[in-house]
């Protein structure tokens, strides 16, 4: 899985990583990661990886730095997977109904931000 998350989204580019960029296959799978590392899911501990693969990839790109190594303290690792999930909820909801929203850019992922909907 993390293999084909590589090929297919961030071997694509950041930018590929925002909810508004995946496919409707990666959105489904990265909100049960993201939901299995918050620990609201009956999955196993792996499946949490893929969402952990992207959250790695955009906080080196929040910060600027491309290095093997990246720090994160759980903490601050956990209040990353909320707002990530909160942005692949948005973007679920977007896709099945009328609402549209403020989509999230690199700048403002992971990020407490306002967002505003709107109907269509």
């Amino acid at each position: 899985m993390l293999e084909r998350l590589k090929a297919e989204v961030t071997d694509r580019g950041i930018d590929a990583c925002l909810p508004c960029n995946l496919s409707d296959e990666w959105l489904s799978i990265l909100a049960d990661s993201a939901d299995a590392m918050l620990g609201n899911s009956c999955a196993d501990d792996a499946s949490g990886g893929a969402c952990l693969a992207i959250l790695l990839c955009l906080a080196e790109a929040k910060a600027g730095v491309s290095k093997s190594r990246t720090e994160i303290p759980l903490e601050k690792l956990h209040q990353y997977c909320v707002r990530y999930r909160l942005e692949l909820a948005l973007e679920e909801i977007h896709r099945k109904t009328d609402i549209r929203y403020t989509t999230a850019t690199l700048e403002t992922i992971l990020t407490e931000r306002d967002v505003r909907t709107w109907r269509e």
